[in-house]
């Protein structure tokens, strides 16, 4: 097919192998887009309509691409109608075209399939074919306007940013932990998405961010899944012995994480004691702990609130691994505090003496915490 910027409005075949890859992506992409464009047509525009491969032509639900037709040159809308009156072409006119070009040729078929192409074409199309003359000597454009929340924008006026926002929503699909989480707890869907940022905290180790990506993708193998999965033959925790292991039991509600919740509870009643705020009377324990806090508030070192319950739970898996695999037990509120000394002792070393990062130390590790201070140039912990 012979087209120039008539092609924006097909969509793509995904073999096609006559154009270069790089504008397959570009066009793939604008058809992921159309959903959200709307084509401000004129007469010209409609009878300069690609007949094959329009996703507003279609036969059974499916775009046309007939090559016989292709090939006598009947491409366009236009080259369907006749030039100085407002009706489309007989039939035998088309069986003509096709028979120019080829030897041996259905008539019946492409009567037919001439037919069918009259009536798949939009109704407005037909309206306008049958109200209008192509007129060939009048300039035209196409106007594409795009919908981006819920606004109708002209297409040149929008931003690469804007675009590509509209592109990945249509590429990406949230994640089905969404779903998971918030029929555990009454949580909405776009605090959830703030978990991302908790997960991601550029100076937390990388076998903590490890845990809280696989959490927050509910994706931990606890027993209940590893039982599913056939790999073992029992679905009870290893920690209790008493309840079915799923993600709730295993960083919540088992009966051996009792004394230290009371504990991690404490430590944050420390650190959010005198902080004027309705945020924090709207704070559910289970939730903080499992996602840590979303956003600021005044008073709290977010930052090393998230910190510190994302050792928590690390510590808490690293109890019941060493109980699965080893059958080796140990103390979780003291494995909990060497822990966060451990990991808080080497990040002061590193950003305050080895990279003069004090300022970063300071605003992420020390400002409004009383829990870890600085005292002439050492590090104390009040756990």
């Amino acid at each position: 097919m012979n087209l120039s910027e008539e092609i924006l409005f097909m969509s793509l075949p995904e073999n096609l192998k006559c154009i270069p890859n790089v504008y397959k992506e570009m066009f793939k992409g604008f058809d992921l887009l159309r959903d959200d464009i709307e084509f401000d047509l004129s007469t010209e525009n409609v009878y300069d309509q690609p007949l094959f491969c329009n996703p507003n032509v279609l036969f059974d639900g499916k775009t046309v691409i007939w090559y016989d037709f292709i090939n006598a040159g009947i491409v366009q809308v236009k080259d369907i109608c006749y030039e100085v009156i407002e009706v489309f072409l007989p039939e035998m006119a088309i069986v003509e075209m096709i028979q120019n070009v080829t030897n041996h040729c259905d008539i019946n078929s492409i009567v037919k399939r001439y037919n069918t192409l009259k009536v798949v074409l939009p109704k407005e199309w037909t309206e306008i074919i049958h109200k209008n003359i192509h007129r060939r000597n009048v300039s035209r454009s196409i106007n594409i306007n795009v919908i981006f929340k819920d606004k109708l924008s002209e297409f040149s006026m929008c931003s690469t940013k804007e675009l590509y926002l509209l592109l990945t929503s249509k590429l990406c699909q949230h994640p089905i932990c969404y779903k998971k989480w918030t029929e555990v707890f009454e949580i909405e869907e776009n605090d959830l998405c703030k978990v991302w940022k908790n997960v991601n905290f550029y100076w937390k180790p990388s076998i903590l961010m490890d845990l809280d990506f696989k959490i927050a993708h509910y994706c931990i193998f606890t027993n209940s899944k590893l039982m599913t999965m056939k790999l073992i033959n029992y679905n009870v925790c290893d920690v209790c012995e008493k309840e079915v292991e799923n993600i709730t039991h295993l960083f919540l509600l088992c009966s051996e994480l009792v004394e230290f919740h009371l504990f991690m509870q404490q430590k944050l009643s420390v650190l959010f004691d005198n902080v004027d705020s309705d945020k924090i009377d709207n704070l559910v324990y289970e939730e903080v702990f499992m996602f840590g806090l979303f956003g600021s508030i005044k008073g709290v070192n977010v930052s090393f609130v998230n910190f510190m319950l994302s050792v928590a739970r690390y510590c808490i898996f690293r109890r019941r691994n060493l109980l699965k695999n080893l059958n080796s037990n140990v103390d979780l509120i003291r494995l909990f505090k060497y822990t966060v000394k451990h990991y808080i002792t080497y990040l002061y070393e590193y950003l305050c003496d080895a990279r003069c990062m004090r300022n970063v130390f300071e605003k992420h590790f020390l400002k409004n915490n009383i829990l870890v201070q600085e005292t002439e140039g050492v590090i104390t912990f009040n756990f």
